[in-house]
Parts: C-alpha cells; structure tokens; sequence
C-alpha cells in the first residue's frame, strides 16, 4: 500500500513487553517503510519485532559513545546519569545520517527500538520534527514483569520492584527527551488493545492524519501474558522450564496431539504461521 507523501514518520518508544511491536506491527502493515533487515521473529515475538538491526546497531553504538558499557538498556545495570547526560550532548555521526537518509527516502517509516528511550536525544537533531510523531507505550509494571518471565526474559537480578524502576527510568527519559526536543507525542495503554480496541484506532487515526479501522489494529489476545488463561497456565510452563524438566516438554511435544500443545503455547502456532507466510 502506497501512502501520500505527507504522511509523517512514526517512532515508537516503551519499555520492552510492552505492545512496541504490537503497535509497530500497525504502521507496518499499513505500508510505512520497516528499514532493511529486520530481527527475526521467534516464540517471543511471533509476529514480529519490526526492529531494523541497523538501528539496533547504531543505537548500541551511541550508548557506548556516552558510557553505558552494555548493547542494551534493560538487560544489566540501568543506564547511569552520566551516561544520560552524555547523549543529551552528544552528535549523531556520518552513520546515523546515512541511515536516516535511507529511511527518508523511503518514507513515511516506523522506528522502533527500546534503545531509542534513551538514543532519542541524539536523533532528534537530525529527524524532521515536524513530519514526526512519536507514540510512547505504557503498561501495568507488574504485567511488564510476568511477561519476562513467561518469555524467560528475566535475569536473576531481576524482581517484580527492580523492573518497576526500570520501567519508570525508561518511560521518565523518553518523557524529558521529547519534551526537550519539542517533538509531537502521545501515549498509548497497552490495556487499550484489549479493553477498547476502536478508541485505540479512533486515537491513532487522529494523531497521525490517515485513517486506521479496528480491524487493522491486530491484537493476538492468545499473546497477551497477562490474561487470565495464561496466568493459570504459567505454574505449569515455569515447571516444565525447571533444568531438571525441561525434557518434559519435549516429551510432549511427541506424546500431546499438536492441538494441545499449541493451545498451552499459542506461540508456537503463530511462528509456524508466520514462518509459512514468509515461505
């Protein structure tokens, strides 16, 4: 699908587990341009990250450039203060400006990548401010938390009261660097997905200028790890995760009709779908 050229670029910020591919997902499927080779989908994200790893890379590369010493945001310690200082001032290089220049040749594109809570300062002193609209993703912390540990995301340092604060770390930096940068932003309730499906088009239809119906804003509810149905079945998907079980589930892999399977792990209905799509 073709889109008019006054469509503005969509970036997409939130901490991880959070709707961001969800959301990125929309824009994709309406024809904004994803950039390049994509990280592939897996049981985590069956439909899709819609993340560019050049952007994943340069963004990685901008966190080292002010201090931060890991590829990611959420994975080790948080990023310091120091660093966040350092990418209030630092320059976008002759990498960033071609990979933007790509993008926009291309455009209207999506950008999406945790990274960018943190990175936006950077980019925003190249992007067209005016012809983009950033959307910033929120959801329940405690719900952020169950996700990581169904997707066997989370560390051992990780608890229920260390991701609230790196939820809040996350979404308080993307907050002061859009509002610094005078960037055109809204927020969107990950619960909005599932609870008002058409308000959440209505919204998207509005903010960015092109008309969105319900049944384009995709929700996968069996993805929803924080639904009641999944909640009664996490005791049994963390016992079958247990070193000393974790054969167990291949064993029902052989013994359980593939039905079965895939309605405990509707994930694996949906990857093979989309692998099969793909071709």
């Amino acid at each position: 699908m073709k889109l008019p050229g006054d469509v503005p670029n969509v970036i997409i910020l939130g901490m991880l587990r959070s709707g961001t591919s969800m959301t990125t997902g929309i824009f994709a499927r309406k024809g904004f341009y994803t950039t390049g080779r994509l990280l592939t989908p897996d049981e985590s994200n069956p439909k899709g990250y819609f993340e560019p790893l050049e952007l994943i890379e340069l963004n990685a590369q901008l966190l080292h450039q002010a201090g931060h010493p890991h590829h990611n945001t959420w994975r080790y310690e948080p990023v310091s203060p120091e660093a966040e200082s350092a990418l209030a001032v630092l320059e976008p290089d002759e990498n960033c400006a071609a990979f933007l220049a790509k993008c926009e040749a291309n455009s209207p594109f999506v950008w999406k990548d945790i990274r960018l809570c943190y990175t936006f300062p950077v980019w925003s002193k190249l992007l067209n401010l005016d012809h983009t609209r950033c959307i910033l993703l929120r959801r329940d912390p405690e719900a952020i938390y169950r996700s990581m540990v169904r997707r066997h995301w989370a560390q051992p340092h990780h608890t229920l009261e260390s991701v609230i604060k790196l939820r809040e770390l996350h979404l308080d930096h993307a907050v002061r660097s859009l509002e610094a940068a005078g960037a055109t932003w809204m927020e969107v309730q990950f619960e909005d997905y599932f609870a008002d499906l058409e308000g959440v088009a209505c919204k998207l239809s509005e903010f960015i200028g092109i008309p969105f119906r319900p049944e384009e804003v995709q929700v996968t509810r069996e993805l929803n790890h924080d639904s009641i149905r999944d909640r009664g079945l996490d005791s049994m998907r963390r016992a079958l995760s247990r070193p000393g079980l974790r054969g167990a589930k291949k064993v029902m892999k052989k013994v359980l009709p593939r039905t079965w399977r895939e309605w405990a792990f509707p994930e694996q209905r949906l990857l093979r779908h989309e692998r099969k799509e793909r071709g």
